[in-house]
């Protein structure tokens, strides 16, 4: 009776710490961002003080680490995305809006914001080295040209699902947008290769925060009266930061909808004996992930 009640109470440790310490010490490092006249209309580097910006870029990626750590000790790989989601989307939501921020400061941030992504790139890329190195099992890597593939066709439908979604600049808008495309662009991967692995998916939410505010700002003439008319690149609505914490809410829901619907396809015997000479099973998605 208290084993099973203790395995429990173990495996929820990583998204509680997550959720409950990590994350809101993460949120309280973007509320330190101030926008020019002071008001906390900011991102990580559209802010009055981008140095400030870069080192609290550099906590909040540590923070996410951090919990990307213990849920990968603790559980699987995706449990390790899902704890550093939450520990993200704390910041996230302290971070500033774009319609405000562009409305403060009357400019296009958006070249500001590739930059940023750049830095939100770095975060993905410390977050999958965090995972690669400390996962329980080390199963076998597929090709780089595979991989490249699952990750086009993945990369393809998140876009499209995010801009779907990205119907404003709400931060609930914004960071829902971003889960979505995580759920689908991780989906549609592992649909492309199955054994891709749950962590280089991360590379999807990290391009998206590059190339989403690199395609504003060369699509969009007057991103001021754009944005006060409604009428921006949809994909422009989401930050950096939002793309990265939504995805890594949405990659491990789609990960688990894929393993659950490939699992649930594995061949079974009648009497629970293997016939003999045929090969034993493969193990299921979710035993190679582990």
């Amino acid at each position: 009776m208290l084993r099973p009640l203790r395995k429990l109470l173990v495996a929820w440790i990583p998204a509680l710490t997550a959720a409950l310490v990590l994350g809101p010490v993460a949120g309280i490092l973007a509320a330190q961002l101030t926008d020019p006249a002071g008001g906390p209309h900011a991102t990580l580097l559209v802010t009055q003080t981008p140095l400030l910006g870069a080192a609290c870029a550099i906590g909040v990626g540590l923070l996410a680490s951090l919990a990307g750590l213990l849920g990968v000790r603790i559980g699987t790989p995706n449990v390790g995305l899902l704890c550093a989601g939450i520990v993200l989307t704390w910041a996230s939501v302290r971070s500033g809006r774009v319609d405000e921020i562009i409305a403060v400061s009357r400019d296009s941030p958006f070249y500001r914001f590739v930059l940023e992504g750049l830095l939100t790139a770095l975060v993905a890329l410390l977050l999958i080295e965090v995972i690669r190195r400390f996962r329980r099992q080390t199963p076998p890597e597929p090709s780089l040209l595979l991989s490249a593939r699952a990750l086009g066709a993945g990369l393809v439908a998140a876009a499209f699902t995010a801009w779907l979604f990205a119907v404003d600049a709400a931060k609930g808008q914004t960071i829902a947008a971003a889960a979505a495309s995580g759920v689908l662009g991780a989906a549609i991967a592992r649909m492309v290769l199955v054994s891709i692995p749950p962590r280089i998916i991360v590379v999807i939410p990290g391009v998206l925060a590059i190339v989403s505010p690199l395609l504003a700002e060369l699509t969009t003439e007057d991103a001021v009266r754009a944005s006060f008319e409604g009428t921006l690149f949809r994909l422009a609505w989401i930050t950096p930061l939002d793309w990265l914490a939504g995805g890594l809410l949405g990659i491990p829901l789609g990960l688990a909808w894929t393993d659950s619907i490939a699992d649930s396809h594995q061949p079974e015997a009648s009497d629970g004996a293997q016939p003999s000479g045929d090969p034993a099973p493969a193990p299921t998605v979710a035993q190679r992930d582990a």
